[in-house]
């Protein structure tokens, strides 16, 4: 346990592991909540490459103001380029990376958006929440060495005081996650079908036609375990396309994160002659199908759609499970469109504490924009 006095109002202690959380830390938590220590514990076991963690509490008064959830991500040039970067950028990527080690701090989860990594005392107001969690955040950029702070996923009501009262942050105006809102009248993917206009329906019909020869089942925790080399295979093969990677999963990630959630987290697999050649993951709420990693053989999916197929067939789950939305997430913004899903814009910032370094990449991270290029919004139904 680790302890740091900042002023007169307000108490830093934070530690870095799960098993160091003292028992007093469950305390005020909601049932099930994220940051209960048996869920921290599940994280830290497994082990992510180049991630380490800080659990936070701010007091005042010898009263627990906030509670935070940080990850420190020590990047590498898996994080900063793909096999299809230029050599030049590699040169550079990999000069920063031998001179400076530089590190990120994450305020939130890299590999989930639908888990709350904060929570303040009901006694305090909003702004009091924000200068807690303001005052965390930047301590513990200090305390790691971080070279820049990512807020990720904050409750929205923070977001007007990081706009207007961090001087320090940059808001990325362009984070997007992709949503489709289910019609009530929809019950099954044919009735999603008939809602489609002309051409889309064909090209609908066209991909499923080329799942036909493949066997789609939901694996069982068993199935999971067994089949754990290859869907981290998969995932991998989709995770090296992506232009930026913050954080790689490991292989026991998919594994433990369905073992304490099998009754919410669904993973579904596609085989061909027995052998997997596709999976999805997706959380199934109250109110929504929430689409977590995929994974597929990319030389499989030009013969047999597999992409396209894992997101009609997150559609059909959805509209089983009878969900109001389904959320498809970050990333591929134009394939998502051509199933009628629409942007939901995100909220997150940087904080970079570096006047320099601020300087330099305040332009490009203001106007960060993603590698797919310009998308066009869609309008596949009737």
């Amino acid at each position: 346990m680790h302890i740091q006095n900042k002023n007169e109002a307000l108490e830093l202690i934070y530690f870095q592991s799960a098993q160091d959380l003292p028992a007093y830390w469950n305390e005020d938590l909601p049932e099930n909540h994220f940051l209960q220590k048996e869920q921290l514990a599940i994280t830290e076991a497994a082990q992510l490459p180049n991630l380490s963690f800080y659990y936070v509490m701010v007091m005042k008064n010898n009263q627990m103001h906030s509670k935070h959830y940080f990850q420190l991500l020590r990047l590498n040039k898996q994080h900063l380029f793909n096999k299809e970067d230029g050599t030049l950028k590699k040169i550079l990527c990999n000069l920063i990376l031998w001179t400076s080690k530089p590190s990120l701090l994450v305020s939130g989860h890299l590999f989930r958006h639908d888990i709350c990594t904060f929570i303040k005392a009901p006694t305090i107001s909003d702004f009091e929440a924000f200068q807690a969690y303001q005052y965390a955040l930047q301590q513990i950029q200090k305390i790691s060495g971080a070279c820049a702070a990512l807020i990720k996923d904050a409750p929205i009501y923070l977001t007007p005081y990081f706009q207007n009262y961090s001087n320090g942050c940059l808001h990325l105006k362009n984070d997007v996650s992709m949503e489709l809102a289910l019609n009530k009248n929809w019950t099954t993917i044919q009735d999603y079908e008939k809602a489609l206009k002309h051409k889309y329906a064909q090209r609908f019909r066209k991909i499923k036609k080329q799942e036909n020869v493949l066997t789609k089942k939901t694996l069982t925790k068993e199935d999971v375990e067994t089949y754990q080399d290859q869907l981290y295979n998969l995932y991998q093969q989709v995770s090296n396309k992506q232009p930026i990677r913050l954080g790689m999963l490991s292989p026991e990630f998919i594994k433990l994160q369905h073992a304490s959630e099998s009754e919410q987290l669904i993973v579904r697999g596609w085989f061909l002659n027995e052998g997997l050649v596709a999976f999805s993951s997706a959380f199934n709420f109250k109110h929504t199908w929430d689409m977590f990693y995929i994974g597929f053989d990319y030389e499989k999916n030009a013969v047999y759609q597999l992409y396209f197929n894992i997101l009609y067939d997150g559609l059909e789950q959805a509209l089983l499970h009878k969900k109001d939305k389904i959320i498809y997430g970050r990333t591929a913004l134009e394939a998502k469109a051509r199933l009628g899903s629409k942007p939901n814009y995100l909220h997150t910032f940087v904080y970079i504490s570096n006047p320099v370094l601020k300087w330099i990449l305040k332009k490009p991270l203001e106007n960060i924009h993603s590698k797919e290029g310009d998308w066009e919004q869609r309008h596949p139904l009737k």
